[in-house]
């Protein structure tokens, strides 16, 4: 087998590439959603740094943040595609990203990964390209200029 990825930024897990491509490819359905399910990545919302300015609400691409009738940010997770635009756009920092699973996920990832490699005997060959890299992982929905191509 030849994997020939392209590696880019993923919020989960740093670089996406030859690992990603083997662990979540390689694998069925459900374990594809065990692994994702590792990580419980959510957005919090810090009161007292927040503005009302709503960027966050009028850039959410799923319509999964309102504000409640105290003020109160809420987050529909059932809606949240996790792509963390209301983070990376919020010009006051009131909302931050626990990553404390990152790591886990990490780790799952590269358990998948070594279990499809190993029922592969030593063939295979992987080639990761890096090109067109912009400074938000596209996961973001944005388009950015790349840094370089």
């Amino acid at each position: 087998m030849i994997n020939f990825s392209h590696a880019k930024g993923h919020g989960n897990c740093a670089y996406g590439g030859a690992i990603k491509n083997l662990g979540m490819g390689f694998v069925t359905t459900k374990t594809r959603i065990d692994l994702h399910s590792t990580v419980e990545a959510k957005p919090y919302w810090n009161r007292s740094k927040c503005r009302y300015c709503s960027i966050c609400i009028k850039n959410c691409r799923t319509s999964a943040i309102r504000f409640d009738e105290k003020k109160r940010l809420q987050i529909d997770f059932h809606a949240c595609v996790f792509c963390m635009r209301c983070v990376a756009l919020c010009p006051h920092k009131a909302l931050g990203l626990d990553t404390s699973n990152y790591e886990i996920f990490q780790r799952a990832l590269a358990l998948s990964a070594k279990k499809v490699l190993e029922q592969l005997n030593g063939n295979f060959c992987h080639i990761n390209v890096i090109t067109n890299v912009t400074p938000f992982c596209d996961c973001l929905g944005m388009s950015s200029p790349p840094y370089y191509s």
